[in-house]
């Protein structure tokens, strides 16, 4: 049994943890309150998207970040990878449960601990725990999403957000990491008949349950299952989180298809007040940050255009054509094919090499490009968790070709 000195130094240390850790929490719920997505005075001057960056030095990729989201995609530019397999979910049940939340900053759903909800497969190496969902929506019908289609908005965009599971521990910790989240974002426009998991969260009852920040409201039996879009069509690019601190650590999987709500529920969703009930109601609409250049990354899709698919929202059928000799695309899918054989791994993590191969063949020589991707799949293989020894182990299938 332990000593008296021993449990009143054991209480002493518990009570410090226990300090430290609602120290954080508090610590975090102020930093939440320093940002807003509409620059605003309330007593005080409250940072838009433009300010993010520069009131706080941990934020500071808001504002220099070279891969940040949310982008405008061009469809004109998206590169079909016919490497890029169908995603996988596992619900982990038909229904779910989960508490929905308005944080003042949009609609939050987080499901509840015991519900396992995981994806793979797609653009991803390991498997992503489902932690939570995020509505943006806009005033009026023509704005709301923050991810664009050819300069064009929807009325909403429903993110969902995963964290590797395999390699962290939680979804904070994956955030400030490399592979650390994917988040699934899917388009929501106007429908006479919505979406059945969106009008569970969206009807009068429910809803008005949330009308101010920090209230809070617990749902069960929620049909996750019909909430995901029929189809296996998907947009994909590596990009960061649309809220503060804006890590580069994200992978977008951007649906092909939308989800639909009615008139009467985004009515409701502009209802929603971003403060407190003692405060001064302002609409929790608009809810986005603008878009961020592109710059170098490369958005790829398995949506083959030269296939007419029912998928596809323009029926016309499309060829994408890059720079250089006739033949080159056939060259590229058998370069890209030849280079996942050698790094597997590093491939299926990140389109940054699939990116440099497809720019690089339209300039120089395959076996050029093919060696240069070699020199920058071991960079990263520097700075992922876990691809180190797997990389070490692995014999390369180019190095007899060379020597």
């Amino acid at each position: 049994m332990p000593s008296p000195a021993r449990r009143t130094l054991s209480l002493f240390f518990h009570c410090l943890v226990e300090r430290k850790q609602a120290t954080q929490y508090s610590s975090q719920r102020i930093q939440d309150d320093w940002w807003t997505y509409k620059d605003s005075v309330q007593g005080s001057f409250v940072p838009g998207p433009g300010f993010w960056g520069l009131v706080n030095s941990a934020w500071s990729l808001c504002a220099a970040g070279k891969r940040q989201s949310p982008v405008n995609i061009e469809t004109g530019r998206m590169i079909f990878d016919p490497f890029l397999t169908p995603m996988r979910v596992n619900l982990g049940g038909n229904k779910v449960s989960g508490t929905m939340y308005n944080t003042g900053k949009y609609v939050a759903l987080r499901l509840d601990k015991e519900h396992l909800v995981n994806v793979s497969g797609g653009p991803m190496a390991y498997s992503h725990r489902l932690e939570e969902m995020r509505l943006h929506f806009g005033s009026n019908d023509v704005r709301g999403s923050e991810h664009l289609l050819n300069g064009q908005a929807f009325p909403g965009e429903l993110q969902l957000i995963h964290y590797n599971q395999e390699l962290y521990s939680n979804v904070t910790e994956a955030s400030h990491n490399p592979s650390g989240l994917i988040i699934i974002s899917i388009f929501v426009k106007i429908s006479e008949r919505p979406n059945l998991f969106l009008k569970r969260l969206l009807n009068r009852d429910t809803i008005t349950r949330i009308t101010y920040k920090n209230d809070a409201y617990l749902l069960h039996d929620l049909p996750l299952s019909s909430l995901y879009p029929d189809t296996q069509s998907y947009i994909t690019y590596d990009g960061s989180l649309t809220t503060p601190p804006c890590h580069e650590t994200t992978t977008w999987v951007i649906m092909n298809k939308p989800v639909y709500i009615t008139r009467v529920q985004i009515h409701s969703l502009r209802l929603l007040s971003q403060n407190q009930p003692s405060q001064i109601f302002h609409s929790m609409s608009d809810n986005v940050r603008p878009t961020k250049p592109l710059g170098n990354r490369c958005i790829r899709t398995n949506i083959n255009f030269s296939t007419p698919s029912k998928d596809c929202p323009n029926k016309k059928p499309r060829k994408l054509q890059y720079r250089g000799a006739h033949g080159r695309q056939a060259t590229l899918s058998a370069l890209i094919h030849t280079f996942r054989t050698d790094v597997p791994l590093i491939l299926r993590q990140t389109d940054t090499i699939a990116c440099y191969l497809t720019l690089c063949v339209s300039k120089k020589s395959i076996w050029h490009c093919y060696l240069d991707g070699v020199f920058l799949a071991l960079q990263i293989v520097l700075v992922v968790p876990g691809h180190s020894e797997e990389f070490n182990q692995r014999p390369l299938t180019f190095l007899p070709l060379v020597l």
